[in-house]
């Protein structure tokens, strides 16, 4: 088949995006001809050599030299060459790395930002190079090689331009990050001696060279004139630094002629104007496209208006479900197709609904021909002028102003919301992303509007331009246009950072909450704080601190880097803090005239933002905002000692001013310091503020060093604020904040103050006040799921209707109706309002048109409130309070025709306006005889008799609110909802179709299988053992035991178990043939009768434990009998256990299995589950004795450290255990503390465990230099059927309370141990070389000896029948997206994480590479397994209708037609 000229043909495009068809399309170029090109595809990259800084990986990087590109080379001056004490080597000059390592060992910092560099690209980071042995050296502020500096220059091969008559032009990927010194030039260097300078860089602002950070671009360069005589040149790129950033490049090329683009990746490109979505190739180069998916998390694209490749073309499968759980225009191809350069993928206008929130919303991921690994491209919106689209411009026109709020008001359709993604949400009006349209978005809109044009604007709008009147059939439009269903309320990151400006403050009854120390969080720093600056500096270690000069005396200080120092809070929460200075009178001021400047100490890291805003009569307005992603259009580079001058934006005729310094989404990041404020106008100085009329009191946590008098106080000078429980912060765009935000106290939501009584006879509704202060209603809303609203009776009886306080004839002068339906009604009054007195009540209208009306309702009503701060600020009940009471009753009340619950003067208006007609007056006339049907003179006595009665309180009191609407409103106000989100983006990439790719996209294991350090047959390989026999076997001490069988002898790698027993009733040996596995032979049984104790252990400091420090490794500095061991276990800390186990006695209370010390182990907990053990608190006390000489610091003092005290970390799994059944059980953890231990039973993942181990760190977070602390070793010795512990080998054999020790009542069999990872032989003896030792890596199909035994041994077969058949692909579409994740709930401070898993579960739902996720990369081992098989799974998953030509395909949809699943597994460890 020619893919090419299919994918070329043009298809016509009509108007209308819906018959849109997609084309390829080509542009016109002059053909290139290319002297160069490198991607670096081809080099062999070598295993991690430095691991006291690097992660591991077996494919990491390579030098430049013999092993990389051909012909390419480096002149490498950097001063730790040849140093292996110093510098890291990976990254000891330019070198090639894989990209995802080099982001990986890095801890990122933006590197991933790359996306034009794929694969393998080239590197200069210094910063990672200053990683291990201080390279730098002491000083960073110059590139003298004395002081240390990196300096490596990469050139390419010699590129021949003789006769070359066109120009040449230099073409390359490059990401750049700058710092300091940090300096880089581009050369052509040709062969005649000549050289052309194409481009400096510098990191100095100053510098006319600048070149500020540059994370993904594409540079072009020409050669202005080739020298005469030169026939060829080598390009150069040099990179000169210290501990500085980095360079990368990629997608080298040298060429003359014209080139059609210069992009290193496809990319996808999102037109603001138009809507318009299309895929374009500007690589230069034609691309064998084998899949594409662009995803946007928001859900902003309208899938059903996308033209899809699928629709004229069978060889590409539509992978999009229209309206499904993820939002994306996906699909793949069941083979190949060329999308030459130029060409483009047009999926048709209006497919990007213009959603405002761009920055990470939308991502782009391919595959090509030959590879089964995913390529990100490039991202770009264009269009509007180059910006995104504000917050609440819904018309998109580039502004926010009036005919946003006739677009707002315009919208009507409320058809189930909350199915929608948030983006779609929002364009129906839906702008608090809580899933309804009601009032809460008309108060929302309000503040926006007024906060992004200015305070008051709102109103000056309704008052000086005609608002269009919401359509008389929308208004009136009848029940069942769509029920509006509730959904749990989302926080999307977006609506955050736009509704900064426009805080929601508190009631002023909600009191600060006073700061105590609780062990989470130094308390002085949990949220802004005075403090001396000295002692501040001191305190803190410095770190920069004490440059801040232009500060003095007492200080204003937000210092997350100190918050984070006890109980490092940081690493789940954020501190989020708002210092609000007094109201500042500005009456009389000139417009544009207000100056502000204050001095300032700021250092940024990670997420750290922070921002200021202005109150202009109590309306925000966002002045500057800070970021710490260098990415951001905000972005603030360190600056600890500035005075900030600031033109403060237009008062407009405001008569206060508030300032808000905020710092917000801080982790464990740097400080932000203020001081000596001032604020001055056209009328002069306004205010100051130098905080020194602070007064200072004693640290609570920090007194280290002890300070000297008083330094800190958590109170300011009067009238200042400290926000922090109830501050609500934008978020940054490098990095979501997090849920939880640092708080000490949340008060509980105050009840509403109005609640909604529905007479269901009648169907009037009526707002009650419960408050005692008057309720300033401005608007409400009320929504009924069920749909059972009575709009047109609710239209003709509510406020608007009735023109309740109606002041003028003008735009927003009175109550207006903005939308009613059968599942909403909703009114306003835009610019004014109705004042509730405590105790009043104000008739809203009927919303039942006959009795008996569904009582589900819910109320969101609109008011002003004066907040803590003394403004007067529009909110709405959902935020601000309890869920709001909706009571029903049904008494009846002779002489009440309003239907109000009273009987007033009122009803004799609407009795005297009714005379003679057939009103029913609400159902209260006096319907006896004659009277019946007819208002009359007897409905007049009726009303006369009863003048004054009301509806008994008891009738309505005590109605609690709906349980739905209870919870709603209770997650509304806590705000702890996150916004809605696809589970799992349909990554078409990873897809390995059928004649391309590898001949698998099953992932293989990264490495050998795991080093078996230990090995324990328990009888299989004890001389003499025999079931039924008592353990008899002795070592030289005389301890009876059963021997280890991995290692050599004399080597101290064979640990034998030492056997106790009760009155040396030792354990006895049994028969394990009946294991499931049929691999079973001699066990050993413990503790099978009552009175025995028996167990299994080594010595102290003998357990696998911390790999590094076990007996077998030479590096282990703990106290052993026989010496250290010989096995390089240096900076191996991954290991693992398995084994078979059968219990006997599972209800005789907790019951210890294996312990591998107390930082791994299986048990059976006191629940009579199984559990894990892992990585248990360890703290030890250190003390520092300072010697003969009595002084501390110098060279006689002597550490002196305490005993261990460990704290259990138990992980619960929902397993149950019974008698006398085989179990299989696997505690590992196999590639660091970030993938956390997992448990497996029976090869199935119940338990995960998170964080690390005391004793050792984290290479790709801190510096390498110090990687194991010793003094956490936990010494405990390895444990078989009992509790271990660090401070008695031995359990008391006749204690009176044997329960204490954890007994195991069961058999154990074959129980392996082993480690994982990779070193070298560096350090070994102070010396050794870089020699790799591979201890492997764990890969549970392969090592896990229940899947050994279970796991179906053919790739794509489901139904266990050892063939890939359509069955299967029924099977396999009917799982689909199923996803598998385990919560781990933290025992010490209860933070919840989680992890994807993959296991013997999940391969039996079609999960064929174990990642834990049914997905593209499944579809591709199918599809390689029986193609027929892949494209009916992928028809049955799309919903696509089979090929007329296919009647396989027909038969195989037409028989096994099953239903989609998207469901997920979950497991909570707790």
């Amino acid at each position: 088949m020619n893919h090419t000229s299919i994918l070329l043909r043009r298809l016509a495009r009509s108007v209308r995006a819906a018959s849109l068809a997609v084309t390829f399309s080509a542009c016109g170029y002059a053909p290139a001809v290319d002297l160069l090109y490198e991607d670096f595809e081809g080099v062999t990259l070598q295993p991690t050599v430095t691991f006291e800084s690097e992660l591991r990986s077996r494919e990491a990087w390579q030098q430049v030299g013999a092993n990389g590109p051909t012909g390419w080379t480096e002149l490498n001056l950097t001063t730790s060459v040849g140093n292996t004490e110093s510098g890291v080597l990976e990254f000891e000059g330019w070198r090639f790395v894989d990209k995802q390592w080099w982001i990986e060992t890095a801890g990122d910092q933006g590197r991933s930002n790359f996306v034009s560099g794929v694969g393998t690209i080239a590197v200069a980071d210094p910063d990672e190079w200053d990683d291990f042995g201080n390279p730098s050296g002491s000083s960073e502020s110059d590139l003298d090689p004395l002081d240390g500096v990196f300096d490596s220059t990469l050139i390419t091969p010699t590129v021949s331009i003789s006769g070359v008559t066109e120009p040449v032009r230099l073409a390359f990927s490059s990401s750049w990050f700058d710092e300091d010194q940090q300096t880089a030039t581009v050369t052509a260097r040709y062969n005649n001696g000549a050289v052309e300078v194409l481009d400096t860089w510098t990191s100095d602002v100053a510098d006319p060279n600048f070149k500020n950070e540059a994370f993904d671009e594409s540079l072009t360069y020409t050669l202005h004139s080739i020298p005469a005589g030169a026939s060829n040149v080598q390009f150069e790129f040099r990179l000169q630094g210290n501990n500085d950033w980095w360079w990368a490049v990629d997608n080298v090329r040298a060429y003359t002629g014209d080139a059609t683009g210069a992009d290193g990746v496809l990319r996808a490109v999102l037109d603001r104007d138009t809507g318009e979505v299309t895929i374009t190739n500007n690589t230069g180069a034609a691309v064998q496209l084998r899949g594409y998916s662009i995803t946007s998390e928001e859900g902003a694209f309208d899938e059903g208006a996308a033209s899809f490749l699928s629709a004229t073309d069978s060889s590409w499968v539509q992978a999009t479900q229209v309206g499904g759980q993820i939002n994306d225009l996906s699909e793949v191809h069941l083979s190949a197709a060329t999308l030459a350069a130029g060409e483009t993928i047009d999926f048709g206008s209006d497919v990007w609904l213009r959603y405002f929130e761009e920055s990470g919303d939308v991502a782009f991921h391919y595959l090509i021909d030959g590879s089964d690994d995913q390529i990100e491209g490039v991202v770009e919106f264009v269009g509007n002028g180059g910006a995104s689209f504000e917050f609440l411009d819904l018309n998109f026109d580039g502004a926010v102003d009036i005919g946003d709020w006739s677009e707002f008001i315009a919208i009507t359709d409320t058809a189930n919301l909350s199915d929608l993604p948030t983006a779609q949400a929002y364009l129906k009006g839906d702008l608090n992303d809580d899933g309804r349209l009601n009032a809460a978005d008309f108060a929302t809109f309000r503040r926006a509007f007024d906060a992004a044009v200015g305070a008051g604007a709102f109103s000056a709008m309704l008052s000086s331009a005609a608002v269009p009147e919401p359509a008389t059939a929308a208004v009136l439009a009848v029940a069942g246009v769509g029920l509006l269903l509730r959904r749990k309320p989302r926080v999307a990151p977006g609506l955050i950072a736009a509704l900064a400006l426009i805080l929601l403050a508190v009631p002023a009854q909600q009191a600060q909450a006073q700061r105590l120390s609780d062990g989470v969080g130094v308390t002085e720093w949990e949220e802004w704080a005075f403090a001396d600056r000295e002692w501040w500096s001191d305190v803190a270690g410095d770190q920069q601190r004490s440059q801040f000069t232009l500060g003095s005396g007492v200080v204003a200080i937000a210092d997350p880097d100190e918050w984070d120092d006890i109980g490092g809070p940081g690493g789940a929460t954020t501190l989020n803090t708002q210092l609000r200075s007094p109201a500042i009178n500005i009456s009389g001021v000139g417009a544009n005239s207000l100056t502000l400047s204050f001095a300032s100490s700021w250092r940024d890291e990670d997420t750290q933002g922070a921002s200021l805003d202005v109150f202009y009569d109590g309306v925000a307005t966002e002045v500057f905002q800070w970021s710490s992603d260098p990415l951001s259009a905000n972005f603030k580079d360190d600056a600890p000692n500035e005075m900030v001058t600031i033109t403060l934006p237009d008062s407009g005729g405001a008569s206060t001013m508030q300032l808000g310094f905020n710092m917000f989404n801080a982790t464990n990041d740097w400080w932000w310091a203020i001081d000596n404020i001032s604020v001055s106008g056209n009328t002069g100085s306004l205010f100051t503020e130098d905080f020194e009329s602070v007064v200072l009191g004693d640290p609570i946590d920090e007194n280290n060093p002890p300070a000297e008098g008083p330094v800190y106080s958590q109170d300011g000078p009067a009238g200042w604020v400290i926000n922090t429980d109830n501050y609500n912060p934008p978020v940054t765009p490098f990095r979501e904040r997090h849920v939880e935000t640092i708080t000490r106290f949340i008060p509980p939501p105050p009840p509403a103050t109005l609640e909604l009584q529905v007479n269901t006879t009648t169907g009037m509704a009526t707002l009650v006040s419960v408050s005692d202060e008057p309720v300033v209603l401005t608007g409400y809303s009320v929504s009924s799921e069920s749909g059972d609203l009575s709009p047109t009776e609710w239209a003709s009886t509510n406020l608007d209707a009735r023109g309740v306080d109606q002041s003028g004839p003008g735009a927003g002068e009175a109550w207006e109706t903005v939308v009613a339906n059968g599942g909403i009604v909703f009114e306003a009054f835009f610019d004014g309002q109705t004042t509730i007195a405590p105790g009043e009540s104000l008739e809203i209208g009927r919303l039942f048109a006959t009795p008996g009306g569904i009582e589900d309702l819910l109320l969101t009503y609109a008011f002003i409130q004066e907040d803590q701060f003394g403004q007067v600020l529009d909110q709405s009940s959902d935020v601000a309070f309890s869920p709001v009471v909706v009571s029903y009753f049904s008494v009846a009340l002779p002489g009440d025709f309003n239907g109000n619950g009273v009987v007033d003067a009122a009803d004799y208006t609407v009795w005297r306006a009714s005379v003679g007609t057939a009103n029913d007056l609400a159902g209260n006339g006096n319907e006896a005889g004659g009277s019946a049907g007819v208002v009359d003179n007897a409905d007049y006595a009726l009303w006369k008799a009863n003048y004054g009665a009301t509806v008994s309180s008891a009738a309505s009191a005590g109605q609690a609110p709906e349980p739905a609407a209870a919870v709603l409103g209770l997650l509304g106000v806590l705000a702890l909802a996150v916004r809605r989100r696809p589970s799992i983006a349909v990554v078409v990439l990873v897809a390995a179709a059928v004649g391309g790719g590898a001949d698998h996209a099953f992932a293989q294991a990264d490495g050998p299988a795991p080093f078996v350090d230990r090995d324990y047959g328990f009888g299989d390989v004890d001389p003499g053992a025999t079931v039924g026999q008592v353990m008899s076997n002795t070592d030289s001490n005389g301890n009876v035991v059963t021997y280890d069988n991995a290692g050599q002898t004399g080597a101290n790698q064979l640990i034998d178990l030492v056997a106790k027993g009760r009155f040396n009733f030792y354990p006895k040996y049994v028969d394990t043939t009946d294991r499931p596995d049929g691999q079973g032979g001699i066990g050993i049984a413990l503790n099978q009768q009552t009175f025995e104790r028996q167990y299994l252990r080594t010595g102290f400091s003998e357990a696998l434990n911390n790999p590094e420090q076990s007996p077998s490794s030479v590096a282990t500095l703990t106290s052993l009998e026989y010496g250290p061991g010989t096995l390089n276990y240096f900076r191996v800390s991954d290991r693992g256990f398995q084994l078979w186990t059968k219990p006997t006695d599972v209800a005789a209370g907790e019951q210890h299995i294996v312990m591998d010390t107390q930082q791994h182990g299986v048990l059976i907990n006191s629940d009579g589950k199984f559990a894990m053990r892992y990585a248990s608190e360890f703290d030890i006390e250190i003390t520092i004795d300072p010697g003969l000489d009595g002084v501390e610091g110098t060279e006689d003092d002597e550490l002196i450290t305490g005993e261990p005290m460990i704290t259990p970390a138990d992980y619960e799994t929902d397993i149950s255990p019974v008698d006398n059944q085989w179990y299989h059980l696997a505690v590992v953890r196999p590639r660091g503390p970030g993938n956390g231990s997992i448990l497996y039973v029976n090869g199935v993942a119940e338990a995960v465990g998170f964080g690390a181990y005391a004793i050792e760190t984290v290479v790709n977070i801190g510096e390498g230099d110090n990687f194991t602390n010793i003094a956490a070793v936990d010494q405990s010795p390895l444990y078989i059927g009992a509790r271990t512990d660090a401070d008695s080998l031995d359990r008391n054999l006749n204690s009176s309370t044997p329960d204490d020790d954890r007994y195991y009542h069961g058999v154990v069999d074959d129980l392996e141990m082993f480690v994982m990872g990779l070193n070298d032989n560096d350090n070994i003896g102070g010396g050794g070389d870089n020699v790799l030792n591979d201890w492997g890596e764990w890969y549970l199909p392969r090592d896990n000896q229940y899947a050994q035994a279970f796991a179906p041994a053919v790739d794509g077969d489901l139904n266990g029948d050892n063939l890939v058949t359509l069955a299967d692909a029924n099977l396999f579409a009917s799982n689909w997206l199923a996803e598998k994740t385990i919560s781990s709930v933290d025992p010490f401070d209860g933070f919840v994480t989680s992890r994807r898993i993959g296991d013997l579960e999940t391969r039996a739902l079609g999960d064929f590479n174990y990642d834990g996720l049914v997905d593209l990369n499944d579809w591709a081992v199918l599809n390689n397994a029986n193609p027929a098989a892949g494209v009916a799974a992928m028809r049955l998953i799309t919903g696509a209708v089979p090929e007329p030509n296919s009647s396989l395909l027909v038969l195989a949809i037409a028989g096994c037609c099953g239903s989609r699943c998207r469901g997920r597994i979950k497991k909570d460890a707790q």
